[in-house]
């Protein structure tokens, strides 16, 4: 960390940063740390590392990009708060955003993090149990409202026909307006035969007919599934 740290002062003409962050037990960050021209940053936090690695004294006023991956981080459901503090603390709307590790139940950072990635185009979020309560939200486009790919994961059993529903209540909207925002559609799901009445591939073919009617391209996973192709 204090590597990513000197690189960063000691570099303000870098556009582009991707690193493995290690931890420091004796360093502590005592200023705030400006990265004037940085647009793209990709952070991957080591094995068994620990939520404290991300850069909390990083600002980034002109980043539009921001991928985190992780796996085993000790810690990771503080990782949300931090991430909003970097965005508001920037003073940034971001374009793509990327985070791929595990974190428990959702929280109210959580929340208020999705909620500020109103202007991004790309959203993955790989992992995370993803509120069934904002499903909603999607529907009415309060939430990613100018997103063209969504990725999202969800281990809830009625996700599935929370979707389909909140995907076909938007793209009929988007359709009245005569613009169809939404491209490209990946969603997984635990896989639990309990769960769904039509079954798997039914629930798939309900997904890819409604994307062939708008026009998008809808990828639907189980994450269990035997040959898990979409």
């Amino acid at each position: 960390m204090p590597d990513f740290y000197t690189i960063i002062d000691y570099c303000p003409c870098l556009t582009t940063v991707m690193c493995p962050m290690t931890r420091d037990e004796n360093f502590v960050p005592i200023r705030t740390v400006i990265a004037p021209r940085l647009t793209s940053l990709t952070i991957h936090l080591q094995f068994e590392g620990n939520a404290t690695m991300f850069p909390t004294m990083l600002q980034a006023p002109a980043l539009e990009e921001l991928s985190l991956t992780g796996l085993d981080v000790c810690g990771a459901d503080l990782l949300p708060g931090y991430i909003v503090d970097l965005i508001t603390r920037s003073n940034v709307r971001l374009r793509r955003f990327n985070l791929c590790l595990c974190i428990g139940l959702p929280s109210p950072s959580f929340t208020e993090l999705l909620f500020l990635l109103d202007a991004c185009t790309s959203v993955t979020i790989d992992n995370p149990s993803f509120p069934d309560d904002l499903t909603e939200a999607i529907a009415t486009k309060d939430l990613f409202p100018c997103v063209e790919h969504l990725d999202l994961y969800s281990r809830s059993n009625d996700a599935p026909k929370l979707f389909l529903k909140s995907m076909q209540t938007r793209l009929e909207q988007e359709a009245a307006l005569g613009a169809t925002i939404l491209k490209h559609l990946v969603l997984r799901f635990d896989f639990d035969l309990r769960d769904d009445d039509c079954g798997i591939y039914g629930t798939k073919a309900k997904f890819r007919e409604l994307g062939t009617h708008y026009g998008v391209e809808c990828k639907i996973f189980w994450v269990y599934e035997p040959e898990n192709e979409g």
